[in-house]
Parts: structure tokens; C-alpha cells; sequence
């Protein structure tokens, strides 16, 4: 069964949140998922290998069945080259899926010990990230407002996790809150 686990070992004290198979599969799902990947190479290797062959008999005049008998087989196996490219390609978008899942894990469960303020670095380092990895899920977590941006002292991007947010503590922020009030015009 799935599991969606992580490993905190004194995450209060500072030290780093790992990411020990977050999203680890099932030893079936796992094995279909290698199967795919590998049928679906197989797929467009031997098929390709076959296609570019009979290309080449064909220019060089020496097909052994004729040359329609040549064009259908090279349409019939470019049908199974596309549908070896669709099966890779779709196990490659579940992967970074997948990666992208479990960074942004990582990166909830240290803003949640961290009172729901983290840095790009911060997060890069506690989770085991690149900066790169870090800042595209801080911008994917923004993007669906999980998190706010902000600026510290020193000029730096911070970001808020409001759900996590020590409702006793006093906000530090650089850009001041601001006020609307809405009053009604007298018609007169």
C-alpha cells in the first residue's frame, strides 16, 4: 500500500526533514511501472530499427516482398514506435509527478516545525533540495496560495504558510498590512 511518510528526526531542534520515499509504491505498481518503461523502449527500438531498414531497402531497390508490402509495414510499425513513445512518456510525467509531490511534502513538514516561515536556502537545505527543486515547489505552492511571499530584513524571499503560523507570535513582515474600509455615500 502506499505510504506518504517522512522522516522528522528532531525537526524541532533544527535538524533537516529527509525524503525517505515519500510516495513509496507498491512492489506491483512498481513492477508495472518498470515494465511500461521498458516495454515502451522496446517499442520504439526494435520497431525504429526495423522501419529504418526497410527504408533502406527500399532505396536501394532490393525489397524481397514489394514495395507496398514494404509501406505497410512501415506504417504498421511506426503505429507501435508512437505508441512506445506514449508509454514512456506518460511513466516520465508520473515520475516528476511523483518528485514534485514529494518535494513539496518535505517542504509543508518543515514549514509546519518552523511556525510556517521558510526560506528558499532553508528549505533547500532541511529537505535535501536544490535550490532550483526548492524554488519551483515554493512557486507551485504559491501559485495554488498554499503559501505567501514575502521579503525579510536582510532582503531575502520568504514564505508564509498561514495555516501553520503561531497565531500568538507577532508577524514579521516588511510590507505593511493595509486596510479597507467601505462606507456608503449619503444620496443627498
Amino acid at each position: 500500500m502506499a505510504s506518504n511518510s517522512f522522516d522528522s528526526v528532531g525537526a524541532d531542534k533544527g535538524s533537516s526533514v529527509s525524503l525517505s520515499s515519500a510516495s513509496k509504491a507498491s512492489p506491483l505498481s512498481s513492477g508495472v511501472s518498470g515494465l511500461s518503461m521498458w516495454g515502451g523502449s522496446f517499442l520504439m527500438l526494435l520497431p525504429g530499427g526495423l522501419i529504418v531498414t526497410y527504408i533502406g531497402e527500399i532505396i536501394a531497390g532490393t525489397t524481397r516482398h514489394g514495395v507496398p508490402s514494404q509501406l505497410g509495414l512501415i506504417v504498421f510499425l511506426s503505429g507501435l514506435v508512437f505508441l512506445g513513445f506514449r508509454m514512456v512518456s506518460g511513466q516520465l510525467k508520473e515520475r516528476r509527478a511523483v518528485k514534485e509531490l514529494q518535494e513539496e511534502q518535505a517542504i509543508l513538514n518543515r514549514a509546519k516545525t518552523k511556525s510556517g516561515v521558510l526560506t528558499v536556502s532553508e528549505a533547500a537545505l532541511d529537505c535535501r533540495l536544490s535550490i532550483l527543486d526548492a524554488k519551483q515547489a515554493f512557486e507551485r505552492l504559491s501559485r495554488l496560495s498554499v503559501c505567501q511571499v514575502d521579503v525579510t530584513e536582510l532582503g531575502e524571499l520568504c514564505y508564509r504558510f498561514p495555516s501553520f503560523e503561531n497565531p500568538s507570535a507577532p508577524a514579521e513582515t516588511l510590507m505593511p498590512g493595509f486596510k479597507l474600509e467601505v462606507t456608503e455615500k449619503d444620496p443627498a
